[in-house]
């Protein structure tokens, strides 16, 4: 059972991946065969601005500021399962 792999890359990030299979089976004692092709897994994200987290601790008098770059993700699975969520880098 063959399973190839697709990455799609702008600008060294992964923006999209499939992941395909094939199943091929041959009986020749009873001239039969069977062949399947099918999506198993496809990825996609989007491109999103920066994201800004800002916590103050008036207490310890403490600042925390954090920024990273959120990219929605789309995966969809022919069971018919769908999740949404974010690659984050930061």
């Amino acid at each position: 059972m063959p399973v190839n792999t697709v990455l799609e890359k702008s600008n060294g990030v992964v923006v999209g991946a499939e992941l395909t299979c094939s199943l091929r089976e041959e009986n020749k004692a009873h001239r039969e065969s069977y062949s399947a092709d099918w999506h198993s897994v496809s990825l996609k994200t989007q491109p999103q601005d920066r994201q800004t987290m800002n916590m103050n601790d008036d207490s310890r008098r403490e600042t925390l500021s954090r920024q990273w770059q959120a990219r929605p993700l789309k995966q969809i699975c022919p069971s018919g399962v769908f999740r949404v969520g974010t690659v984050e880098r930061g």
